[in-house]
């Protein structure tokens, strides 16, 4: 398994460019990241089994396949609010293999939320999204997650760090990097065992 920031490389022959350490990748056999009026989110090339984590503090308000035998669909996907009752935004993980969140649960920035995997057609990837509303987030409903990055530049979640000072719609790459994804991946070893 392959889940490091050191390793996350080994696809950038086929990708456009990065976000953080990680690669964003071309899904349509063209240059789509975010945008093109059809794809709404980026998709990090990242394989099979990576920890996933919640980008930001907020509560679990969808999981499951939003529609299964598509071939540009499949796995679990997580919808995560965040914000209040006036103002606030939902983050989409998609084509995960395991989920470790419920429905309704509050989750904390940095907080292992599932592994990913890929869509129907065979693509390993994790397909994240900035979305007006809960549900199917066309094009139209979508924000560019680039514009929500805390203090304006990707940035890999450090559980060292206290974050209490940023708000819930600044977020950090929702997928664990470093020596926070070995811990993870060890973490999700041990919960197998049992």
């Amino acid at each position: 398994m392959i889940s490091s920031c050191a390793t996350q490389y080994y696809y950038a022959a086929r990708t456009s460019y990065n976000v953080g350490p990680f690669v964003v990748g071309i899904p349509y056999r063209g240059y789509v990241s975010y945008g093109d009026n059809r794809h709404a989110g980026l998709d990090f090339d990242i394989p099979r089994g990576t920890p996933i984590i919640a980008s930001s503090e907020g509560k679990v308000v969808d999981v499951g396949d939003p529609c299964p035998g598509k071939s540009y669909c499949g796995g679990i996907f997580i919808s995560i609010y965040h914000g209040n009752f006036l103002s606030g935004f939902f983050t989409r993980y998609g084509h995960l293999d395991e989920v470790f969140v419920k429905y309704g649960q509050k989750v904390k920035r940095g907080q292992l939320i599932g592994l990913s995997g890929s869509n129907n057609s065979g693509y390993e990837h994790l397909h994240f999204a900035v979305c007006a509303v809960n549900g199917p987030c066309p094009f139209l409903y979508s924000y560019d997650p680039n514009k929500f990055w805390l203090a304006g530049e990707p940035q890999c979640f450090d559980p060292k760090k206290d974050y209490t000072s940023y708000s819930q719609i600044d977020l950090t790459i929702p997928i664990a990097c470093g020596e926070y994804a070995k811990e993870l991946i060890d973490e999700t070893k041990r919960k197998d065992l049992n």
